[in-house]
């Protein structure tokens, strides 16, 4: 009778313990940073904030490194310059307009004394246009007296002489008009006839004939370059 009870105890102490095994399992535990899990916790599985970060308000996100956010509404700048603006006025192209007559330069003259060819600067009045008019003679027998001024400086010269000859060497000696082209053949003759009688001469037979031709272009140029020859040949 007693060994029945003991057996009867025993069963009624392991039916209280599993009794009470699933209520201690089910007891809620403390949160890492305090408190218990409320309403709005997250659901089993899902992730959780780290730490007190704030949360996202939908403000500008950081830029990156070296770089400007372009606002909304903004024109960005194009590479390589600003922008020109709808509307606006183009660049003025500022190149300097090309001069239609070129400055004539004047070799320099040294001063020697006068009276006399003492050399290039003398102004012995022997290199001028009215001295080989004048004094034939001391024209080169090289240039013939008959040359038309064409086989001396070329066909160019043929263009001013549509509704005449062209002159010879001593027609252009002695021609006494002023006008561009016959101011320009008279002094150039003179001085392709210093270019050969004068060595010290400024210029070369060559450099007479290229400028000479190199002024065929407009009045102005023609009158320039024949007070260059006038003014070089008066310093022989």
């Amino acid at each position: 009778m007693a060994r029945s009870s003991s057996v009867v105890l025993l069963a009624l102490l392991v039916c209280v313990a599993v009794a009470a095994g699933p209520a201690a399992a089910r007891k809620p535990t403390r949160r890492l940073n305090g408190g218990y899990p409320g309403s709005g916790s997250s659901p089993v599985g899902g992730s959780s904030p780290v730490g007190n970060m704030p949360p996202y308000t939908g403000g500008s996100p950081v830029p990156s490194s070296g770089s400007s956010p372009t606002p909304l509404g903004g024109s960005p700048t194009p590479l390589g310059g600003s922008p020109t603006p709808l509307g606006g006025s183009p660049t003025p192209d500022m190149t300097p307009p090309l001069s239609s007559t070129p400055p004539v330069s004047i070799p320099p003259v040294s001063r020697t004394p006068f009276g006399g060819y003492g050399g290039y600067g003398s102004r012995s009045g022997m290199g001028t246009s009215g001295f080989f008019r004048n004094n034939p003679s001391r024209i080169p027998q090289i240039l013939s007296l008959v040359s038309s001024l064409v086989k001396l400086f070329g066909p160019r010269l043929l263009k001013f002489f549509a509704n005449r000859k062209p002159p010879t060497l001593l027609g252009a000696l002695k021609t006494e008009s002023n006008a561009p082209i016959d101011f320009l053949s008279r002094e150039a003759t003179a001085s392709l006839i210093n270019t050969y009688v004068y060595h010290d001469f400024p210029l070369s037979t060559a450099e007479v004939v290229e400028q000479f031709n190199a002024a065929l272009q407009t009045p102005e140029l023609l009158s320039a370059q024949a007070l260059k020859f006038q003014q070089l040949n008066e310093a022989v």
